[in-house]
């Protein structure tokens, strides 16, 4: 079935979401594609620039707030881990 097919394919053949599948590209999956207008392909960018702007607002919120619980641990809290737990990632790099 035609569905399975290039659901396995997307599944398969592209290593993450941000690849960018153009209209040959669909079309070579078995896809019906049109061109994008102007204004559409425009509009299209826009979303995708916002949405990207978003995940990093997002990401920089999460980071500060795992900061803000760090600072709330008692102090050596994080030294006196087990090894193999990244304490000292967390307190370099908060978002790990």
């Amino acid at each position: 079935d035609q569905a399975k097919s290039v659901a396995s394919r997307l599944v398969e053949d592209y290593a993450n979401h941000g690849f960018c599948i153009n209209v040959d590209e669909a079309s070579s999956l078995g896809l019906v594609v049109e061109d994008l207008s102007k204004c559409q392909l425009e509009l299209v960018w826009t979303i995708h620039k916002l949405t990207r702007k978003k995940a990093a607002l997002l990401e920089e919120e999460r980071r500060k707030e795992i900061e803000e619980f760090l600072k709330e641990l008692p102090p050596g809290l994080l030294e006196r881990l087990p090894p193999g737990i990244p304490s000292q990632d967390l307190k370099t790099n908060p978002t790990k």
